[in-house]
């Protein structure tokens, strides 16, 4: 595996050529400014464990500054955003490769960094957030106030960082596809009757969602599946076609008071957003993200439901395996 190692004659900043494309990539997002979420806590908390670290970050790159995202083990910069020349983050994008600087008092140049006056900081691993279109929109690092020796930090550990950051992006965009955003809205709150006389209109669309999306009749029939419910659950489109209600997410694993509070919501017409153990076809549990939402006509009467299920048993494993 290959790293960049920081030396004073490489910290000179030529903007990602595609910064145009990038700004919009992050923007689709909608996480800057955003509340504070415990789930991008725990990969900071990770990263942290994994490269015993006394800081880390998931910090997004914007035009002129960088945005925390998520700080584990640095009080009170949560949320805060930073001007960009002043972070490391900014170098990081530069390449998709990760990026390595221990022992910040060698150079001029490095010595009088924000992050080494303000903070101390001694060592930075920074690894960037690509989408999947490519794009570098910011980084998870961590940070330490004393130099690494050889054997504190290894490729394991780095490798170990750039999986979480595949995870980190892969979360990250999951939620923005189940954001409501206006385009999309436009799009979920189709005719019931349009869908029943012709099911390709809304096909193309919905097969491009990574994560499951499933609707729902106003008699609580399934009426339509993606490939990646199928994909996810294991039913074939003609066997989804014959579900009903939301009783096949369900494992005996499940919290029967969540589950209780799950069914009465979806009865009584309301959202649903919950994290579940949920049960594929062959028996086998994971556990999922499920964002329900119901759609009313112009006379207030229920149209139909929609949801997004997504599959975030590795988050969940990972984040098990390091607190053991």
């Amino acid at each position: 595996m290959s790293f960049r190692c920081i030396t004073p004659s490489s910290m000179v900043i030529k903007p990602p050529s595609n910064e145009v494309e990038r700004f919009g990539a992050l923007r689709r997002l909608s996480v800057l400014d955003s509340e504070r979420d415990d789930k991008f806590d725990a990969f900071t908390r990770i990263a942290m464990r994994l490269c015993d670290a006394s800081i880390s970050t998931i910090s997004l790159v914007d035009e002129n500054r960088v945005y925390n995202l998520s700080t584990s083990g640095l009080d009170g910069v949560q949320g805060i955003s930073a001007p960009r020349e002043e972070t490391y983050c900014n170098y990081t994008i530069l390449d998709k490769k990760p990026f390595l600087i221990n022992g910040t008092m060698h150079g001029d140049q490095l010595s009088k960094h924000p992050l080494v006056v303000q903070f101390g900081i001694q060592f930075y691993l920074g690894v960037p957030l690509i989408t999947k279109e490519g794009h570098s929109i910011g980084t998870l690092c961590v940070m330490d106030f004393r130099q690494k020796e050889e054997n504190e930090i290894n490729e394991e550990d780095i490798d170990g960082v750039i999986s979480l950051s595949k995870l980190l992006v892969s979360e990250l965009e999951t939620r923005a596809a189940i954001i409501n955003t206006n385009a999309r809205q436009q799009l979920l709150q189709f005719d019931m009757g349009v869908l029943q006389s012709d099911k390709s209109k809304l096909f193309a669309a919905i097969n491009a969602f990574k994560e499951g999306y499933v609707a729902w009749d106003n008699q609580l029939k399934v009426v339509l599946v993606n490939e990646s419910f199928t994909r996810i659950f294991g039913y074939s489109q003609e066997e989804a076609d014959n579900l009903c209600g939301i009783e096949f997410l369900f494992s005996d694993r499940t919290d029967p008071e969540k589950r209780e509070k799950l069914m009465n919501d979806f009865k009584l017409k309301q959202g649903v957003n919950a994290e579940l153990i949920c049960r594929r076809k062959n028996g086998e549990n994971f556990v999922c993200l499920v964002v329900i939402r119901p759609i009313f006509d112009l006379k207030g009467e229920l149209s139909n439901y929609f949801g997004f299920i997504s599959d975030i048993t590795s988050i969940k494993t990972a984040e098990k395996n390091l607190g053991r």
